[in-house]
């Protein structure tokens, strides 16, 4: 047996290496009847031009924030602040949910139906508390509750 030699060093026969963009990101399923009016929403974009376009895709928006928030509600029990739509921005494939800075990505890569865990969006606790929502601490723990009804009024308060 040779001293040193670490079998992990060399991998296995079809063993690649993991980009990062591969890697899998913990994320949420929304109910049903929401993923079905954003997939309605992004499609019937893809015909409108125009104003109506304009004003169909700030809808979409709103429709894909209040999904979030409602996942949020349901695991953390938070509740968002009062300007939360403008904090968020759509890409411009219309399918992508990004915080405001355009670089931290709320839905998931590959289904603009899934959400990203709060916890993996990957930004100071400080912007989540001050930004999104004011009773976040860096140490959430989980709290289900039944606020995902309250969202529609308070994300528009």
């Amino acid at each position: 047996m040779a001293e040193g030699f670490q079998l992990g060093d060399f991998g296995r026969p079809g063993d690649k290496e993991i980009d990062d963009d591969e890697t899998p990101t913990p994320y949420v399923d929304i109910p049903p009847a929401d993923a079905t009016a954003i997939r309605n929403k992004e499609a019937a974009l893809e015909s409108l031009t125009g104003s109506s376009r304009v004003d169909a895709r700030q809808g979409l928006l709103k429709t894909k924030v209040n999904a979030f928030l409602k996942v949020v509600a349901d695991i953390d029990g938070l509740l968002p602040g009062p300007l939360v739509y403008d904090e968020f921005v759509l890409d411009d494939d219309c399918r992508t949910l990004y915080l405001k800075d355009g670089l931290t990505q709320v839905t998931w890569k590959t289904d603009s139906t899934k959400y990203r865990d709060l916890r993996s969006l990957g930004r100071p606790a400080e912007f989540i508390r001050t930004h999104l929502f004011p009773d976040y601490t860096s140490n959430q723990q989980a709290r289900p509750t039944n606020n995902a009804a309250k969202i529609g009024d308070a994300a528009c308060g």
